[in-house]
Parts: C-alpha cells; sequence; structure tokens
C-alpha cells in the first residue's frame, strides 16, 4: 500500500554508497568465514590454477605416483578412459586414446577446457559420479584420484558402484589418506 510522505527524503549517493560498502563488508565476512571452516590451503586448493600449480609442485616431490598411474593405464586397452573428479584435468595427459573428464566443479572444468580441451580426443563434461550416464562397459578403463575423501560413505558406494558399470578392464583408484596433503598418506589402490 502506497503512502505518500512529502516530508521523507532520499540521498541517492549517500544510500548507495552504504548499500555497496554493506556488499562488501558481507563478501569480507563470508571469505573470513570461508578462510576459518576450510582453513588456508582449502581456500587455495579451491582456485583451479592455484590448485594446478600445488598438484604440479606435489606431483614433481612425489613422482611414483604419476609413475604408477601410467603402468596401470598401460595394463589395459586405453581406447576410451573415463576420469571422475577430473579437476584440472592434468592426468588427461597420461592418457593415449579418448578421454573423458567429468567433475562437478564447473570452474575447474573451464580451467581444464582452456588448458587441454583444444586435442580433440579430450573431453569434460559436468557429471556426478554416482549416476553416470554412459553405457554399461562404454570404457576401457576409468580413473578415480584423489576424490574419494570428498564424497560422503554413500556417494562413494554409489559411484564405485557406476564405475564398475560402465568399465570393462580396470578401475584405478588413487588417494591421500587419512590427510590429503600429507604425502607420507599417499597410498595407491588397484
Amino acid at each position: 500500500r502506497w503512502m505518500e510522505d512529502p516530508e521523507s527524503r532520499v540521498k541517492i549517493w549517500e544510500t548507495s554508497w552504504n548499500y555497496i560498502r554493506s556488499l562488501v563488508r558481507l563478501r569480507a565476512e563470508r571469505r573470513a568465514h570461508q578462510l576459518i571452516r576450510r582453513g588456508l590451503v582449502g581456500l587455495i586448493c579451491s582456485h583451479p590454477a592455484a590448485s594446478d600449480l600445488i598438484r604440479n609442485v606435489l606431483a614433481w616431490g612425489c613422482r611414483s605416483i604419476k609413475q604408477r598411474v601410467r603402468q596401470a593405464l598401460a595394463r589395459a586397452p586405453q581406447d576410451r578412459v573415463l576420469e571422475v573428479g577430473c579437476g584440472s584435468g592434468a592426468f588427461s595427459q597420461l592418457v593415449s586414446g579418448q578421454y573423458i573428464g567429468i567433475d562437478t566443479d564447473r570452474r575447474f572444468l573451464a580451467y581444464a577446457k582452456r588448458r587441454y580441451g583444444a586435442d580433440r580426443r579430450i573431453h569434460f563434461d559436468c557429471q556426478a559420479a554416482t549416476r553416470l550416464p554412459y553405457a554399461d562397459q562404454s570404457f576401457d578403463q576409468a580413473m578415480l584420484i584423489n576424490v574419494m575423501h570428498h564424497l560422503s560413505d554413500e556417494a562413494l558406494c554409489q559411484a564405485l558402484g557406476e564405475l564398475s558399470r560402465v568399465t570393462r578392464r580396470q578401475v584405478i583408484i588413487v588417494d591421500m589418506v587419512p590427510l590429503k596433503f600429507n604425502l607420507l598418506g599417499m597410498l595407491c589402490y588397484h
């Protein structure tokens, strides 16, 4: 219901400036809350370029993980390989055949497409691991690298079931346990 008040005054510039300051303050509070909740390392790793840089530094210090994945891939045909939780797409370079990388984070997928998407054999798609839209046994191999600690127990069981359904030969699982940044805790499961 509109009520006209001839005595009211709105100071457009002052009011607008106050709104902008409030928005900036809310954003800063949100960032501070994220920093406290996820920690500094988690906040940095949530950005694709920073995460890729950290992964490359870790990979340089732990070349055996990349070598193990490469060896596991070489054991079976690589005509079609699926990677669940592909992140920045770095492991696409280990595959000689067609590679499909899926992830739920659109920022990482956009980064991966910019970095590796020019290669026609490499494709990235936004999909959840718990319900894969692929036919039974449509991939020679599948990879689940550093994803398990992001999933609940129920989602992990669903994802592993889906991977076994869509894969003909083998599923390669690599995860860091119990701490995702503890190099001593890295294990390779085949």
